[in-house]
């Protein structure tokens, strides 16, 4: 089966889209290919000029993805220090570091609980914090 036959699509720079559809449809490996995870067996995909199998490391910086899924958060450590640990991974300048985490945990409406385990936070929580990383890139 070919779910993703014949689909052209384009996103607009700093768009946020949700994908919605039956199983088999093709939303998983309609993600997973401008992210870089799985390569296209026909055709391409650019993400800002860059071919995602040529080029993508330079796609990462440019991208924000979250799969849904608990795996990414470090339950011993705090909403602030995953974000951190996350920015520092991407090469986050530090002096941009600390100002970009307090803008998201406050954004997401976890300023309150930034310096609490992971362990602590309530599924919608964990799920607020599993979206920073796409939405400022921290």
């Amino acid at each position: 089966m070919r779910a993703l036959l014949g689909l052209s699509r384009t996103v607009a720079q700093g768009a946020v889209h949700g994908l919605l559809g039956p199983n088999g449809a093709g939303k998983t490996t309609l993600v997973k290919i401008p992210s870089t995870i799985l390569p296209p067996t026909t055709g391409y995909a650019t993400v800002c000029g860059h071919d995602v199998v040529r080029n993508g490391r330079n796609v990462h910086p440019l991208i924000g993805v979250v799969m849904g899924c608990d795996r990414g958060l470090y339950t011993r450590l705090t909403g602030r220090q995953n974000l951190e640990f996350r920015g520092a991974v991407q090469k986050v300048p530090r002096r941009v570091l600390q100002s970009r985490t307090e803008h998201l945990l406050d954004r997401l409406g976890l300023a309150a609980k930034a310096d609490a385990r992971v362990e602590t936070y309530s599924r919608g929580m964990k799920q607020r914090l599993h979206l920073a990383p796409a939405a400022g890139r921290t």
